[in-house]
């Protein structure tokens, strides 16, 4: 039986200036981490993310099966916010993701969100930790 490590996490009250604060910056990889925060998404699911898999009209994210960890899709709803940061993200001609990476044909770096993090003054927590936080607020 292996231990379950939990990965540091944001405290819920702190997330508001957090997001406000991730909001002036204007890296690629701080639209990727906000996304990460409000669909308490994966970061290899959304830095994996193809724009083939929104659906703006209806508002839905599908992930497909061999994408997840569970190996099974997933849908995932896009609340107001997460919409809008969708709509203004560019469609870079050339790329099928919605964070492409440095390298062409890639998507962005696991590791950019967790060095963004570092920039920002919070290498206390982690990017996986911020669906610790989004479970905390939901049980409080």
């Amino acid at each position: 039986v292996q231990k379950v490590v939990h990965h540091p996490a944001m405290p819920y009250e702190l997330i508001g200036g957090f997001t406000a604060a991730l909001r002036e910056r204007m890296e690629l990889s701080a639209r990727a981490l906000e996304f990460i925060i409000l669909t308490a998404a994966r970061t290899g699911e959304v830095i994996g993310a193809k724009w083939r898999e929104i659906d703006l009209d209806g508002a839905i994210w599908t992930i497909p099966e061999d994408r997840t960890k569970t190996g099974v899709e997933h849908r995932v709803p896009l609340s107001h916010a997460a919409h809008s940061l969708l709509s203004k993200l560019p469609q870079i001609e050339g790329t099928q993701y919605l964070f492409p990476g440095a390298r062409q044909g890639r998507p962005m770096s696991n590791m950019a969100c967790l060095k963004l993090l570092e920039r920002m003054g919070h290498d206390d927590v982690t990017v996986h930790g911020f669906r610790s936080t989004f479970r905390d607020w939901v049980r409080a």
